[in-house]
């Protein structure tokens, strides 16, 4: 149990309340929470504690077996009514009792966790030597191991000499012949000790958070899930309403862009004609250039109709050619007219700005 615990994170272990024969240990003020959510130990000091090693029959612990094993720790305590801490191993049960009646002057309640000071301060693997002294806030504690396993305890208020120390080996019978073969506790007897521990600690309120926690997890998933979703669903919506908004623009200016095109082109009709002096006065010209003159001149749309008055030796491909290299002109079309040296012209008018095409 000791061991777990030290195991866990600092927030989810259990309030530590020392018990010397000083009294209790107040609890912190800012430790309530944890204590009533986590439970409370009170490590009971060395020094109030009495060690008992109690053999036992080999194999599995049954009840049988741990009521045996109880009232033989009970009866050699030295106490009136002893409380009891016990530990299973293979061949032995080490028992830890205290005077309860004397913890509950120091403020020890009644029914609370107590835990020896020794059993938390257990070593997670059994020390390289058979003895070991132990430095304690109220005094000394020399163990003896045999095998792995705690065989004796002794406590000392001051610093043992050496004598001591070389008689508490001797009074164990640490050098003498021990063949008894000692295995440590099974795994499955190890775990029904545990199991016995927190069940016999369970409270009322523990068994309702347990409940709570059961019921109330699958609520709370549930419920950050439909948060999850409704907080997607709300930024899609939010996305949507955007684009939607944004397509509203484009369309709007779609149809301006539309309406503007449409114009435009109305316009163009009438804006990129040639102005009707342009071709007339190029006709003019061109007649002067070819030694004629510009007898008639009508704007029919897209196109121009003229006559032009030559001298009667002028080649018709003269006055062609002339007529092509007018700006304003293009696919040019002469033919005889009825009066001597006439020729009348048609062509078409070239829109303002737009580049003739050459011929190959």
């Amino acid at each position: 149990m000791s061991k777990r615990s030290a195991n866990l994170p600092g927030f989810l272990r259990p309030i530590d309340r020392r018990v010397t024969a000083g009294g209790a240990a107040p609890r912190p003020a800012s430790a309530l929470v944890r204590a009533v959510l986590f439970g409370e130990r009170f490590v009971v000091s060395r020094a109030l504690l009495h060690f008992e090693r109690i053999e036992r029959p080999a194999g599995r612990a049954d009840e049988r077996v741990r009521r045996a094993v109880e009232l033989a720790a009970r009866n050699r305590a030295p106490f009136t009514d002893p409380g009891l801490s016990i530990s299973w191993g293979q061949r032995h049960a080490i028992a830890w009792s205290w005077d309860r009646t004397r913890l509950e002057r120091l403020g020890v309640p009644a029914k609370a966790w107590i835990v020896p000071e020794p059993v938390l301060a257990a070593p997670a693997e059994p020390p390289a030597g058979d003895f070991r002294l132990r430095e304690l806030q109220d005094g000394y504690e020399g163990q003896v191991f045999r095998r792995g396993e705690l065989f004796a305890s002794r406590f000392w208020e001051r610093r043992p000499s050496q004598t001591d120390l070389d008689l508490f080996v001797r009074s164990c019978g640490l050098h003498g012949q021990d063949d008894e073969t000692a295995r440590p506790a099974s795994a499955i007897e190890t775990a029904e000790g545990r199991v016995r521990d927190h069940l016999s600690r369970v409270t009322p309120l523990h068994a309702g958070l347990a409940v709570l926690l059961l019921v109330g997890t699958p609520l709370l998933y549930q419920a950050g899930s439909q948060v999850r979703i409704n907080l997607e669903l709300q930024a899609a919506r939010s996305q949507l309403s955007t684009v939607v908004q944004e397509s509203s623009a484009q369309f709007d200016a779609l149809q301006r862009y539309q309406a503007n095109s449409a114009r435009l082109d109305s316009y163009r009709t009438a804006l990129d004609l040639a102005h009707p002096l342009a071709p007339a006065t190029e006709l003019a010209e061109t007649a002067q250039a070819i030694d004629g003159q510009l007898n008639r001149f009508r704007i029919v749309p897209g196109r121009i109709e003229a006559v032009l008055g030559t001298r009667t030796e002028t080649d018709p491909a003269d006055i062609v050619r002339a007529l092509e290299e007018t700006p304003s002109l293009a696919n040019v079309e002469i033919r005889r007219a009825r009066a001597q040296g006439d020729w009348e012209v048609q062509a078409d008018l070239v829109a303002a700005g737009t580049p003739l095409e050459t011929e190959s």
